[in-house]
């Protein structure tokens, strides 16, 4: 019984992680258009390679 209980929580955990990582790629995408941006001006050089 307590393993079976154990089992569920690491499948809620995992669904949990999962949704978090999901949030975080959305709101990463924007972040790095920003931060891409950001570099195009402080670093011109850089980003024509």
């Amino acid at each position: 019984m307590e393993n079976k209980t154990e089992k569920q929580t690491i499948k809620v955990e995992k669904a949990i992680s999962d949704y978090f990582r999901g949030l975080q790629k959305k709101s990463w995408a924007k972040r790095k258009k920003m931060i891409l941006e950001k570099a195009k001006v402080a670093l011109p050089k850089e980003s024509e390679k």
